[in-house]
Order: C-alpha cells, then sequence, then structure tokens
C-alpha cells in the first residue's frame, strides 16, 4: 500500500504542477491526468476507495502508516497543508474531469478553498507537518557506490584537481577553467542537457561525475533563460567549484549512510565557508566563485540553512543551488531510492518560496520538461 499511496502522491503533484507551468491545454498537462486515471482506476477497483489522513510527518491509509518526512508523499503533504487538507478520500468511479479540477485547484498558488466533488473528498484537519531537510542533506553526502566504468574527460580532470587541491591546499584555476571550458562546448553543440549529464547512479566516481553535471544544468539552464555566454561561462566555474569545501569534511562522514548525528552535522555545515576561505586564497579566483562557495546552502527566503545569514543569497547562488539539489535527487545515493526526473522536480517545487527561488524553480522545471519531452515518452 505504501507503493500505491507513493504512485499517487507523484502523480497527483505531477499534475498539479504542469497545471501551474503549462496550464490545462497543454499536452505535458493532459499526459499527466491520463497517467492518474490509468494508476487509480485498477487500485480503486480492488478497494474501492483510497483513504488518506495526515498527522503530523505521516500518512494514515487503510492499510497502515507511510513515512512523509521526504519524497512524494512529503511534498504531497506538504502541498496539502498550503490548501488546509488534511483528509483526502479518493473513489471508484473519480472521472478525469473531478482529477483535473481538482489538480487546478492544488495548483493556484494563491490561498483559497479546494472543493470535494462526487468521487473526490476533502476534509479539514490540524496539520503539522515538519521541515523537510531531505532535498538539503542529499547534497552534502557521498555514497559509496561500487561501478568504475569509465567517466568523462571533464570528470577524470576534475578528479585530478580535487586530489591536488587535497595534496597541496592549491586550486589550479587554469585547470578549473578549461574543465569548464569543455562542459560549455558539449552544451553549446548538443542543445539538450540530458545528453550532456553524465550517468551517476551506482558509480564510485560520483562526486567528479556529479560535479560536472551541477556545472553542465547551470550553465545549460542559464543560456536558455538568456544569459550571456561570458557570465555563462563565469557561473560555470562557480558552480565547478561551489563544493570544493567539502573536500576536508572526513570521509567517513560522507560516506555514512545513516544520519549524521550532531557533531557531524556540524562538520559539514563548516564546508561553505572552508570552501569560501580557500578561494579567497587563491589570487586568480573569481569573486562569483566565493560568494557561491559561500552562499550555495542558504535558504531563498534568508535566515535558514547554512552558514546563517539575515539575507538571501544572490541568484548565481540560488541558480547552482537547484542544479545542485536536482543532480543529487536524479543521481542514486546510498541511503535513498533513485529519483526519476518529475520526482526531482517535484521536490524542489515543494521547496519552492523557501529554501528555492520560487520563479527560478518554475523556469527550471519548464527547462527540463521541455528537455525530457524532446526525447520522447520513454525518457522518464
Amino acid at each position: 500500500m505504501s507503493g500505491d499511496v507513493g504512485l499517487v502522491a507523484t502523480l497527483l503533484l505531477t499534475g498539479a504542477t504542469r497545471y501551474r507551468l503549462y496550464g490545462a491545454e497543454h499536452r505535458l498537462t493532459r499526459e499527466a491526468l491520463d497517467e492518474l486515471l490509468a494508476a487509480l482506476e485498477p487500485l480503486l477497483a480492488e478497494q474501492r476507495q483510497m483513504r488518506l489522513a495526515i498527522t503530523g510527518d505521516e500518512v494514515i491509509t487503510e492499510a497502515g502508516r507511510v513515512d512523509a518526512t521526504d519524497g512524494s508523499a512529503a511534498a504531497l503533504v506538504r502541498r496539502l497543508s498550503e490548501k488546509g487538507i488534511g483528509l483526502l478520500e479518493l473513489h471508484r468511479g473519480v472521472k478525469r474531469e473531478e482529477l483535473a479540477t481538482f489538480c487546478a485547484q492544488l495548483a493556484d498558488p494563491k490561498p483559497g478553498a479546494v472543493s470535494s466533488q462526487p468521487h473526490l473528498l476533502v476534509g479539514a484537519a490540524e496539520l503539522k507537518v515538519g521541515r523537510n531537510a531531505m532535498a538539503e542533506a542529499l547534497r552534502v553526502r557521498v555514497p559509496a557506490g561500487w561501478r568504475d566504468d569509465p567517466i568523462s574527460e571533464e570528470a577524470q580532470q576534475t578528479r585530478h584537481l580535487l586530489d591536488h587541491l587535497r595534496e597541496h591546499q592549491e586550486v589550479r584555476l587554469r585547470d578549473a577553467r578549461e574543465i569548464v571550458l569543455g562542459l560549455l562546448s558539449h552544451v553549446s553543440c548538443q542543445e539538450n542537457v540530458f545528453f550532456n549529464l553524465a550517468e551517476v547512479r551506482e558509480h564510485n566516481l560520483f562526486t567528479y561525475l556529479h560535479t560536472c553535471n551541477v556545472a553542465t544544468l547551470g550553465m545549460s539552464f542559464a543560456l536558455a533563460i538568456g544569459t550571456s555566454p561570458e557570465d555563462t561561462f563565469e557561473l560555470g566555474g562557480a558552480a565547478l567549484l561551489h563544493d570544493i569545501g567539502k573536500t576536508f569534511v572526513p570521509r567517513a562522514v560522507l560516506d555514512k549512510p545513516g544520519k549524521l548525528d550532531d557533531d557531524e552535522w556540524q562538520m559539514v555545515r563548516q564546508h561553505p565557508a572552508i570552501g569560501a576561505q580557500l578561494l579567497l586564497q587563491q589570487p586568480d579566483a573569481s569573486h562569483l566563485s566565493v560568494v557561491v562557495a559561500y552562499e550555495h546552502h542558504m535558504h531563498y527566503a534568508g535566515g535558514g540553512g547554512y552558514p546563517s545569514a539575515r539575507f538571501g543569497p544572490s541568484i548565481q547562488s540560488q541558480l547552482v543551488a537547484i542544479a545542485d539539489t536536482f543532480d543529487a535527487l536524479f543521481g542514486k545515493r546510498s541511503y535513498h531510492a533513485p529519483y526519476e526526473v518529475l520526482q526531482a522536480l517535484e521536490v524542489l517545487q515543494g521547496e519552492r518560496g523557501r529554501m528555492y527561488n520560487p520563479d527560478l524553480v518554475d523556469e527550471f522545471s519548464r527547462f527540463v520538461t521541455q528537455q525530457l519531452d524532446e526525447l520522447g515518452p520513454t525518457a522518464a
């Protein structure tokens, strides 16, 4: 049953998000509703109804409790709580039009009631949903991995760059610029971003592949929203170096499969400041690379994340944070199941306005889904 709840949660969120991004008549929105109805019909034929009650960080179903501290269930709970909904019932015979109305009302960012319908009932309840730190936690841990197949030249160069940093406390900035130039040339020659992203799942060189992916995603997205080539190149350099402070976090902490204790989290929380300080010591480091290294774990709304600050991060740091989280979710880590593309976007959507710039999240979601659409229906 927990798998059914996760699937329905993901499809409900996908439908609502596509309504917000594309409107009711877009093909992607219609496809999302078709998938939701196709998933619900066999479930409701067997069970007659699916009843979801939210309490704290759990979803209560007829079959038991489902953890809602992360993933699609957490994102759905958060979206429902914004609308004052604590109970959702889906009954046999639910129609596509009912699902469309529900997703459209759930997608509306303005306050307002979501109405019950003949086969889809909503009710109010006291909701106490804890903050979801999953998206942030995924960005600071390293998987054990076991694959060791060949990696791209840029990823191999990144590996040498970070190995040299560990040994000599020096960032070879000329090498970093050459890596970014190589990644940017791939982006320029191949328009679809997914052809330029390394396969990182279950790879023991995840760190280097992930670092290159964040730079690639950041530059591709920046170009898509009209950033000049010169500024895009500078952003790529900052994205490539944003996590260099993590080089000095003990490997045992980064590799730990379970939750980090307070002391371990304190080590992790120091890596943005360490990275910024290290770049300040490099005579040729760009100002932007220092800023992004320092700010990439700050929350958009200000006052959250780390290091603690009353102000929000720069727009470039906000963009890198979105690319970083998306790739961390889309890759496989040792302590969570792999997220597919649309699920990763739903996590970002769930934190829009708090952790991430809402306008950038929406633009990034459009960018990714359009790129995905170009690859065909089997790409996700």
